[in-house]
């Protein structure tokens, strides 16, 4: 008996001692909480790491704002800066020449440069080939548009005025990781689009906050807001600024085509990019008509992008 009880002694000092040891953890993050908490957090785009795409996305980029223009890709030449990142061999599923051969498959020519591979000659889709380049300048000869989509440091801060001199007019530099100096090179005249985007979630973009500021100041509460694109939506899910529109602009109603589909899942946003494509009547007209119907007291036009600029909407009160 006497056994019995030191035993059960032995067992239930183990059982506090084990106790005692995971209450250890628990002290240690309530007090990590408490610090946090009264040390506050206010999220800054700076917290968080730039999104780099994936070939096949990045490229889809590239198509979309080719068809939002217009464009045939056949009447392109694409210049292609970097085959693969630094210590990294070339593959077809990998950035620089994975979303390279993409746009080939959609009928663009290419001229490529990677200074690692110079002179040697690769296959593409179509069933041409080409050879690749070291210098990069020289792979703009004739060049529509520009491709970065490599980390090598060869590439990265190329000079605005000199890509602007070799490249046409409007011609478009699709930096995947943001590696030129974007505002510079539009400025000269470039479209330069930054493919990819921030990682830091959409509503702490600067630009995007002084907007709604602005439009809280200059619209009265019960003001009705139809939302009308003058092209056609980008895939990217980021390019969804009128759901965080209708959320600064809260209480007043934000108006737009097919709003089930546009406000609801990837699936139905994909949909209703499809269906306000080339076929959608984006017309002056149209969006007055809307608007009536709506009983919309203001008008405001946008073109769609993942990346938010200003200059994209456009204001305007709505006369009868």
């Amino acid at each position: 008996m006497e056994r019995r009880t030191a035993v059960d002694r032995l067992v239930r000092g183990l059982a506090r001692m084990h106790l005692a040891l995971a209450l250890v953890p628990l002290l240690f993050l309530a007090a990590a909480l408490a610090r946090a908490a009264g040390a506050g957090f206010t999220p800054a785009p700076d917290d968080y790491p730039r999104v780099r795409y994936r070939p096949g996305p990045a490229a889809d980029v590239v198509l979309a704002t080719w068809r939002q223009a217009g464009i045939d890709p056949a009447d392109r030449v694409v210049a292609v800066w970097g085959l693969a990142d630094a210590g990294r061999e070339p593959e077809p599923d990998g950035p620089g020449l994975g979303t390279a051969l993409r746009l080939a498959e959609a009928g663009a020519r290419l001229r490529l440069c990677d200074p690692r591979l110079a002179g040697r000659t690769l296959d593409l889709p179509a069933g041409g080939r080409t050879e690749v380049e070291a210098d990069p300048w020289s792979a703009l000869d004739g060049a529509t548009d520009l491709l970065l989509d490599s980390d090598l440091p060869l590439f990265a801060g190329a000079d605005p005025d000199r890509l602007a001199a070799a490249l046409p007019p409007g011609g478009g530099v699709f930096d995947c990781l943001e590696a030129l100096d974007g505002p510079a090179l539009r400025d000269r005249g470039l479209a330069w689009f930054p493919v990819g985007g921030p990682g830091w979630p959409p509503w702490l973009d600067p630009d995007f906050r002084a907007f709604a500021d602005r439009l809280r100041d200059e619209l009265p509460a019960d003001a009705r807001l139809l939302l009308w694109p003058e092209r056609p939506p980008v895939p990217s899910p980021r390019g969804r600024w009128y759901l965080l529109l209708a959320y600064e602009l809260a209480p007043r109603a934000v108006l737009l085509p097919e709003p089930e589909l546009a406000s609801g899942t990837a699936v139905q946003y994909r949909q209703w990019v499809r269906r306000l494509g080339s076929g959608f009547d984006r017309s002056p007209a149209a969006a007055r008509a809307v608007a009536e119907k709506e009983g919309a007291t203001h008008l405001l036009r946008f073109v769609p992008r993942a990346d938010f600029r200003a200059e994209d909407w456009r204001l305007e009160e709505v006369r009868r």
